[in-house]
């Protein structure tokens, strides 16, 4: 066997091991398709979600804010301006910015 046919098999040992412990992982899953926006954008489920301004926040000037235990740049969705501390509701999303407005809760 060749230098460059011993590499090979090795190359496709090792992708046949990633694709076991792939499709392993996947058999645990309820929707195979759910890992694709998990953890790495605020989903359509943060809709409506109440969260809690850490920062100024108008429609013009970005601020953070958290939400279910998470940080998040959000706009202010009116022409209200966001005081720090002050309960928000998520209207949308842009890209990762996160449309808000002031909760009626408080």
């Amino acid at each position: 066997m060749t230098y460059w046919q011993e590499k090979h098999s090795h190359l496709r040992s090792f992708q046949n091991l990633i694709r076991q412990s792939w499709d392993a992982w996947l058999s645990t899953q309820s929707d195979p398709n759910s890992c694709r926006n998990s953890h790495s954008s605020p989903t359509d489920s943060y809709l409506n979600g109440v969260g809690t301004a850490a920062a100024e926040i108008t429609p013009l000037k970005k601020g953070r804010i958290k939400l279910h235990g998470s940080w998040w740049f959000a706009l202010s969705n009116s022409n209200v301006v966001i005081r720090p501390g002050q309960r928000v509701r998520i209207t949308g999303r842009h890209h990762q910015i996160l449309l808000i407005e002031l909760s009626q809760y408080g």
